[in-house]
Parts: C-alpha cells; structure tokens; sequence
C-alpha cells in the first residue's frame, strides 16, 4: 500500500462526497483525514479475496472495481461494478467479521482512499456524526445493490448495457467483453450483437 500522503483535491472531492450525506464537523473531518490511506494499483489487481476476512472500505477517487464470485464450475459471475466516487467492499464479511464470499478486482488502473475497520470503528465511536455518515454510506451501499436487483428484474440487456454505457462510458471500452457480459447476465455473443445495434 503507498501510504504516502494523498494530494489535496483528492481529500477535497472525498469530503465534499461526504458533505452530500451529511454534516462533518473540521475537528471530525481532520481525524477521519488523518486515518485515510491512499492506495492506487494497477489492472487486475485485488483488493479482497474469497475466503479472507474484508478489512478495509475503499472509496474508489478514480477507476473500475469488478465484484465477483467463483461458482462451482469454476466460472467467475460478476454481480457488480463500481467506479469513480463510489465506495467498493466485501461489506458482508466487513460488518460480520467472515470469510469473504466476493473477489474484489481492479479492471483499470485505479486510485482509492482505504479505511480500515478498526480506524473506522474508533471513528464511530468518538464522534457521532462519523458513526451517523457510516451508517449512510451502508444504506447507499444497500440502494445500489437494490437498485441492481431491480434493474435485473425490469429492464431488458439491452437496457441495462444502455445504462452502463450512460453513467460509466470512459471505462465500458475498456472492461472486457466477458466480464460486461456476465453482469448483464447474457453471453459474450448477445453482448456483441447489442453493442453493435447499439453502434459501440
């Protein structure tokens, strides 16, 4: 991890993130800065591993993070994408102190702010309003994964490519078609055959 200190405006759009969720207080703030590592990787690397127990948050400041489990075949399905100014974890195992179920993977190079879950937990308990913004950030973390069911269920591939390309297109290129393909829950060759309607 490059625990170097992490350039301002890096600080500066974390904390206006969090200023969207709610109050922070200087003195909170300057704790919280203080406990943040910066960690930047490459293409494919990991950041959790099914069967380790998850010990950090991440805030992704730039990049792609694929979330994906290993079924019994030995296939690799991806339930999740997240990208910038987004926050990315195994949070079940997180909150439950359990091996991880998730592999958590870079698709680009990436840049991220790390909490740890015993600086977090020291946060909480000294000041409430960090308690308070963690319990936010759980329930955003919660909403997306809703609203990914939910896309699932009510929109067509096709949509839902759409929709990808729409909020994240200065990655889609750049993620491989197998994995996009897997998280739209068709195969590689209906992929092919939406992009290519669709003009990608």
């Amino acid at each position: 991890m490059d625990a170097s200190f992490t350039p301002q405006n890096h600080l500066d759009q974390f904390r206006s993130k969090l200023s969207q969720l709610g109050p922070l207080s200087d003195a909170a703030w300057k704790a919280f800065a203080n406990r943040m590592t910066f960690l930047s990787l490459d293409k494919d690397e990991f950041l959790t591993r099914e069967g380790q127990i998850e010990d950090k948050i991440y805030y992704i400041i730039e990049g792609a993070v694929r979330v994906y489990v290993n079924s019994e075949d030995g296939k690799e399905i991806c339930t999740n994408f997240r990208f910038d100014n987004q926050f990315t974890s195994s949070i079940t195992s997180f909150l439950t102190r359990r091996p991880s179920q998730y592999w958590l993977r870079t698709q680009v190079p990436s840049k991220f702010l790390v909490f740890s879950h015993t600086e977090l937990y020291w946060l909480y308990e000294n000041f409430v309003e960090i308690n308070t913004l963690g319990r936010v950030v759980m329930e955003v973390l919660l909403i997306d994964k809703r609203q990914r069911e939910l896309d699932f269920l009510m929109l067509s591939a096709d949509k839902r490519y759409k929709k990808l390309v729409e909020e994240h297109p200065q990655y889609i290129q750049r993620i491989q078609l197998k994995h996009l393909a897997s998280f739209l829950g068709i195969t590689a060759e209906s992929l092919s055959r939406i992009r290519s309607k669709q003009g990608d």
